[in-house]
């Protein structure tokens, strides 16, 4: 986020700049993430297809059946890091809705 609030997918979403997204989704920049103002890379993308679909292929990642066990690791609450769950969905964003072994249930 810049000193204005304003996230890096903002300004090249607004202008269609679909080679500069797909690079900053494939460094991993989140189009869920909201800015100051509340936006994000989807709600600025809603009305351009072309977009979506780059989100869409960003977001592909190794996908899990629900029902799989899983084990976390890499995220950004190290608390979190090594908890283990099962897959509850894939979420239309392309996360999976994770329900933890203490009943707790978050998307990664």
């Amino acid at each position: 986020m810049n000193r204005l609030g304003e996230l890096p997918l903002g300004e090249p979403v607004m202008n269609r700049k679909l080679g500069i997204v797909r690079v900053l989704c494939e460094i991993r920049a989140d189009p869920t993430r909201k800015s100051r103002g509340g936006s994000t890379g989807y709600s600025l993308a809603a009305l351009q297809p072309d977009m979506m679909k780059v989100f869409s292929e960003a977001m592909k990642v190794l996908t899990f059946p629900n029902g799989a066990e899983v084990t976390l690791h890499g995220l950004v609450k190290g608390e979190l890091n090594g908890c283990q769950g099962v897959v509850k969905e894939q979420l239309s964003t392309g996360r999976l809705q994770v329900c933890l072994t203490d009943g707790r249930t978050l998307a990664c």
